[in-house]
């Protein structure tokens, strides 16, 4: 089970800085948490192993430091189910990706 959201971007041509996300997830297993940048070039794990069990119903908010012109975030289990009812991606645009 897995779902990959689409781009996110503030301003297209910038390099964009995402500094936190909040989710509200509920299910059960281990969810792994990993962004990926433009072109899927660059990838960062934001978690290898949230216990979706331990906190049932309770919103995670993750610092995630990631700088590049986009980011999508994949969600993926590899038993059990999910649900992703809630995401926020906060950030700001830094500056242009071309000079």
């Amino acid at each position: 089970n897995f779902i990959e959201t689409a781009r996110f971007q503030w301003s297209s041509g910038f390099f964009n800085f995402f500094n936190v996300f909040r989710t509200d997830i509920s299910g059960s297993g281990n969810l792994a948490i990993t962004g990926k940048g433009k072109d899927d070039l660059l990838s960062k794990t934001f978690y290898a192993a949230l216990a979706l069990s331990a906190a049932p119903g309770v919103e995670t908010i993750r610092e995630i430091d990631f700088l590049n012109e986009s980011l999508k975030i994949k969600f993926s289990l590899t038993s059990g189910k999910f649900t992703l009812q809630k995401l926020e991606i906060f950030g700001v645009p830094m500056y242009p990706a071309s000079r």
